[in-house]
């Protein structure tokens, strides 16, 4: 009789544990992949090196694509993406465009260095496009470099 009851006792904490379990695993947070891809266009006379991100001749384009998780359920071009660029760019005191003999230096949020800059586009429910084109304005304030 006593070892009924022990057993019942078992079974019943058992069985409490895993309600318990079952109850706290409903409240988890889904974590979204998604895509954004990066497109440069050189419409420049000039070789341009970004960076070492992308080394783009003359009318040439380059693409990077970029696939990560952590977005949200429904991202948005304003929402998607505002880090991509510093993550790319681990060395975000030195972003630079660099040509021939030229280079010039980018601070955060100024021509390729700004998510805003870019064109955006959103191809799918969570695949973006940021496309900029270099233009000679981007090398109007080049130095010679260091």
């Amino acid at each position: 009789m006593k070892q009924k009851i022990t057993s019942m006792y078992y079974w019943i904490l058992g069985s409490s544990l895993l309600i318990a379990i079952s109850l706290t695993g409903c409240n988890q947070q889904t974590e979204y992949r998604h895509q954004a891809d990066l497109v440069y266009i050189n419409h420049t006379d000039e070789t341009i090196d970004y960076s070492g991100l992308a080394i783009l001749e003359p009318g040439e384009s380059y693409t990077i694509e970029n696939d990560r998780e952590g977005g949200s359920k429904k991202p948005s071009v304003e929402n998607c993406c505002n880090e991509i660029l510093h993550d790319l760019l681990l060395d975000d005191t030195n972003v630079y465009l660099k040509t021939e003999n030229h280079c010039v230096k980018l601070e955060k949020g100024e021509g390729a260095y700004g998510i805003d800059n870019y064109q955006s586009e959103k191809l799918g429910s969570r695949h973006f496009q940021f496309t900029y084109t270099f233009t000679d304005e981007d090398l109007s304030g080049a130095t010679p470099c260091e």
